[in-house]
């Protein structure tokens, strides 16, 4: 089961190179995000709450999500020329 939910990650991801401005998952937790997002690092994120609610920037991502529900936003990151 965790390769399918890898397998979806990396799908989605992929759409943000080809010009999606974000993608919403559902089903995943931030285990699974680590695993797979260079930069993906828990000492820079910002939580909240009893749905710890988070906020985290990687190397080129902006992640927004929820553990209790289990979501995540990712955004690509501008690059600023």
């Amino acid at each position: 089961m965790k390769e399918k939910i890898k397998e979806y990650v990396k799908t989605e991801l992929a759409k943000l190179s080809n010009g999606a401005e974000e993608v919403k998952l559902e089903g995943i937790y931030p285990s699974v995000l680590e695993e797979l997002i260079d930069g993906f690092d828990w000492s820079y994120a910002d939580t909240n709450g009893w749905q710890v609610d988070y906020w985290i920037k990687t190397y080129d991502y902006d992640i927004e999500g929820s553990m209790y529900y289990g979501t995540a936003t990712i955004k690509l990151k501008e690059v600023n020329v």
